[in-house]
């Protein structure tokens, strides 16, 4: 199997997506999931599907993918929170070798012992790098390697971000 051939495989459906969309309507959140349900090739991928409809920009972003703009200002992306929240923000280097799991282990543990919200992105920063230079390790990237059909087991050594931010209330901020 082509490791590329999951991520061509999504980008095709999402033409095929968008040619059944409304003209100047065309929702990236939609084009996404119905590219999703219809791409039968096993793998994983990073995906930015972008569109342009007056003078709103709206994007679906998965993984490390991205985009930059002259004027960051044009771009938004809206969702609720509420206090008691944490939010994890980390590179694919991250999610490809720890599960959610585990960074939520951390989080509650960095939580429950009253660390900075730094504290705990460089603890789960640690152990993804710890994963990622463990040539035995079941990670995340490892078991989607397995069920493509790759012969592939430990972690993936790549680039980890992390950043963690608790949502609070303004009365304790």
């Amino acid at each position: 199997m082509n490791g590329g051939e999951y991520g061509g495989e999504l980008m095709a459906n999402s033409v095929l997506s968008m040619k059944y969309q409304p003209k100047g309507q065309i929702d990236p959140m939609i084009v996404l999931n119905q590219a999703f349900l219809n791409t039968e090739a096993r793998g994983s991928s990073t995906t930015c599907i972008l569109t342009l409809t007056g003078n709103m920009l709206h994007a679906a972003n998965i993984g490390d993918s991205g985009f930059v703009l002259d004027n960051p200002s044009l771009a938004q992306l809206k969702v609720s929170v509420i206090p008691g929240y944490t939010v994890v923000r980390g590179t694919d280097g991250l999610f490809d070798n720890l599960n959610g799991y585990k960074i939520e282990a951390l989080v509650n543990r960095g939580i429950d012992e009253a660390h900075m919200p730094k504290e705990v992105a460089c603890s789960i920063a640690e152990l993804a790098l710890g994963t990622s230079l463990d040539r035995y390790a079941l990670s995340p990237f490892a078991k989607a390697a397995w069920e493509a059909g790759l012969d592939f087991i430990g972690g993936k050594i790549d680039i980890i971000t992390v950043v963690v931010a608790y949502i609070v209330s303004m009365d304790l901020a």
